[in-house]
């Protein structure tokens, strides 16, 4: 995944829906039909659904979760948001609520959403609140703010101390049976596989990740702190086998911790760090 930062014509319609989609968490306008504005083309925000294919997405902030919706779009045009949850992100638990008051059961949908490494995610996340895209008035929320005067380090110390994706997929404590977890590191293709699931049909789908705030390489932010509040914050996502502490996949920033062995930032404290069992 490619280093870039968001640039688009004023004149473009759907650069900007996507932009208040994502930066300001809020759905892209509605007109007067009832239909979503701004072309045909427009993403829906919110919690999405898909009555026909009985398909949900759950966005998880920071993931590429734009692009997906737009490619899942393409192949499902009827996912559409839940009018009851209409902001940006929500977590599994308050799907699963909608739908059990809409008389249908939770478990008889597919729900689909995208995950990162916790690493990439963080600084995904680090990097967008200390960034000129988001909204100023966005700027004053109590989290936003102490992010943007804080280091990386004291920003997984004080403001990132959750693990992100246990609370937008866990409930009652596990993850449920039918929930198809994807990885952005091969976005294109397990969204492949997941529509040609649903639908029975092969669609040629290649998703841009759009909506990337610069920022340098993901393993330029690694050393023994960082990595160790990472693991700390994560725990759930790497005790479930998702991820290694250890390891950022090569799609996210074509380097592993394990390949600068070599480099400053990596000390052999690091290596004894990253050898330990995970949870010690």
């Amino acid at each position: 995944m490619r280093d870039i930062s968001l640039s688009f014509e004023d004149s473009d319609p759907l650069q900007l829906a996507l932009f208040r989609a994502e930066f300001l968490e809020q759905p892209p306008p509605v007109s007067d039909s009832g239909s979503e504005g701004v072309g045909a083309a427009t993403l829906p925000g919110g919690m999405l659904y898909a009555a026909d294919h009985r398909v949900a997405f759950v966005h998880i902030h920071k993931t590429a979760g734009m692009s997906t919706i737009e490619a899942l779009r393409a192949a499902m045009p009827d996912l559409a948001h839940l009018p009851e949850l209409p902001a940006a992100h929500y977590p599994m638990t308050d799907l699963f609520r909608v739908l059990r008051e809409r008389g249908e059961d939770p478990f008889d949908t597919r729900v689909v959403t995208v995950v990162c490494h916790p690493m990439a995610h963080a600084v995904s996340i680090y990097e967008y609140w200390r960034s000129a895209k988001i909204p100023r008035r966005d700027r004053q929320l109590p989290h936003v703010a102490r992010t943007r005067r804080l280091s990386f380090p004291d920003f997984l110390e004080q403001v990132l101390t959750e693990d992100q994706f246990a609370q937008h997929l866990l409930v009652d404590g596990t993850v449920p049976d039918n929930v198809t977890i994807l990885r952005r590191e091969s976005l294109s293709r397990d969204v492949r596989h997941f529509v040609r699931d649903v639908t029975g049909d092969d669609h040629d789908i290649d998703v841009y990740v759009r909506n990337q705030t610069e920022h340098r390489p993901v393993t330029d932010y690694v050393d023994e702190h960082t990595l160790g509040r990472i693991e700390a914050s994560y725990d759930w996502t790497f005790a479930s086998g998702l991820y290694r502490p250890d390891v950022i996949p090569e799609e996210e920033r074509n380097v592993t911790v394990g390949e600068q062995d070599d480099s400053p930032s990596v000390t052999s404290r690091l290596r004894r760090l990253l050898a330990r069992p995970l949870g010690r």
